[in-house]
């Protein structure tokens, strides 16, 4: 993975839920998935946002990961992709 703006334990945990939601997105997928990340401008103070892309099994899909007190994990609609609403995973 590269490209993250956080490490440690925070870095360790988005990583394991993205991979948690991919997997479930794509379960006949046993390709390892790479993973880029960037920033995302925008978010209010106190919240790192990123832009997380998983590529496997030819296909890319797009997370977008809060980290805030709380992690959140939300699938982002491919830029050619419309009218779909993203979808939210947020651990309980």
């Amino acid at each position: 993975m590269t490209g993250s703006s956080v490490s440690g334990q925070p870095l360790s945990d988005a990583t394991q839920m993205v991979l948690v939601v991919d997997a479930a997105r794509a379960p006949d997928c046993g390709e390892q998935r790479q993973i880029t990340v960037e920033p995302v401008e925008g978010e209010r103070a106190g919240i790192v946002a990123e832009r997380w892309t998983v590529e496997r099994c030819g296909s890319v899909k797009l997370y977008r990961v809060r980290l805030t007190p709380s992690l959140s994990v939300q699938e982002e609609a491919m830029p050619s992709i419309k009218g779909r609403p993203p979808r939210r995973f947020t651990p309980r």
